[in-house]
């Protein structure tokens, strides 16, 4: 591979940390000097090699959320906020947002857009399933009179595996061992799920552009 180039659907599988090589699942190869990474923390130490044994345990002890999203396509809608949280038991999704709200540009002229999430422990559960999770999130925008079921124009579903990390006493514990472990194997965690904090969109892009800067990699911008 040509330095100071992007490569994209390149899944790693395989990481060498003696010989500092990440293989990749099309049978390619890369070396580094320094390696920085956004894969989920048990995922990247369950790909390396040589990693001892307590380490590779506390990685696995590491808890996360899935999130299932169901995204619902609207004639008209009610609701004029942004975001926001829902605290009633009978409707599976924690938070809804609007993605309409955030742009016209975002839906057709007249239309409206609203995106359910529903969290579980994607560590010891299963992601609900489809039509459960569709036909809830409908009731649900009768139940919060968003709009009712004549208004709705589509409806899509999709699971995302990682959603948020989960805060236990025992990460508390675990969290710097593993991360101690990985520096010391030249290899830098970024973002939410590679430096395993709860981290907004922003500061998990800064997470890594900072960790680049910091390693003399990314030269200071210059006019």
């Amino acid at each position: 591979m040509d330095a100071g180039k992007l490569y994209f659907h390149k899944r790693a599988v395989r990481i060498k940390t003696a010989e500092r090589t990440v293989y990749f699942s099309d049978g390619t190869k890369i070396i580094y000097d320094e390696l920085y990474s956004s894969i989920p923390l048990p995922e990247m130490v369950g790909m390396m090699e040589e990693v001892p044994k307590k380490i590779k345990d506390k990685a696995r002890r590491l808890e996360h959320t899935g999130v299932a999203l169901v995204s619902i396509g609207l004639r008209a809608c009610k609701q004029e906020k942004l975001w926001f949280y829902i605290y009633d038991t009978d409707i599976m999704a924690a938070r809804a947002y609007m993605p309409s709200v955030k742009s016209s540009g975002n839906v057709p002229v007249g239309c409206a857009s609203i995106q359910f999430e529903i969290y579980f422990n994607a560590t010891n559960s299963e992601a609900p399933e489809e039509k459960i999770a569709v036909e809830n999130c409908l009731y649900a925008l009768e139940k919060l009179g968003i709009a009712g079921v004549a208004d709705v124009l589509f409806t899509d579903f999709r699971v995302m595996p990682y959603g948020n990390v989960i805060c236990l006493r025992q990460t508390e514990k675990d969290l710097p061992e593993i991360i101690s472990w990985l520096l010391g194997a030249k290899v830098t965690p970024i973002g939410r799920f590679g430096k395993w904090e709860y981290l907004w969109s922003d500061q998990a892009f800064m997470s890594g552009y900072r960790a680049i800067r910091n390693g003399n990699i990314l030269m200071p911008y210059r006019r």
